[in-house]
């Protein structure tokens, strides 16, 4: 099939790069919701922990800014990427029961973990700090 427009095409390279640039937003958006809602997520009890201490709620937002730092600036993408598709799933885990604590809809965990997928196969694209080998 006939390309449309084949001059954007040169373009392709910075695909991965919106990508990236999109899923740490996405982290980032979410550990400041986790960050709002830092005090009822203490008062929860967990099946398997009980409550949550407060060091774990700061671990796990500190950890999301770490990760979407990582795919913001490029450093390190495939192993981000990886803890992505982690925090994706486990927030598509715990979905049904906490989903009003969980600011995004079940779709959007799911596109979250396909693009990071996606970046762990392609790799970080322009702009970034890693070096294809």
């Amino acid at each position: 099939m006939v390309t449309t427009f084949p001059q954007l095409l040169i373009y392709g390279f910075f695909a991965p790069t919106l990508l990236r640039i999109t899923a740490g937003i996405t982290l980032f958006f979410l550990a400041h919701s986790f960050w709002r809602e830092r005090a009822e997520i203490i008062k929860i009890i967990f099946p398997i922990i009980g409550r949550m201490p407060r060091w774990l709620v700061w671990f796990s937002i500190l950890f999301e800014v770490a990760v979407g730092i990582a795919l913001v600036v490029g450093y390190g993408t495939q192993v981000a990427a990886i803890l992505g598709i982690i925090t994706a799933l486990k927030h598509l885990f715990w979905w049904k029961r906490f989903a009003h604590l969980l600011p995004f809809s079940r779709s959007t965990y799911y596109l979250l973990a396909v693009i990071c997928i996606s970046l762990l196969f392609t790799g970080a694209g322009a702009l970034a700090f890693d070096l294809p080998v």
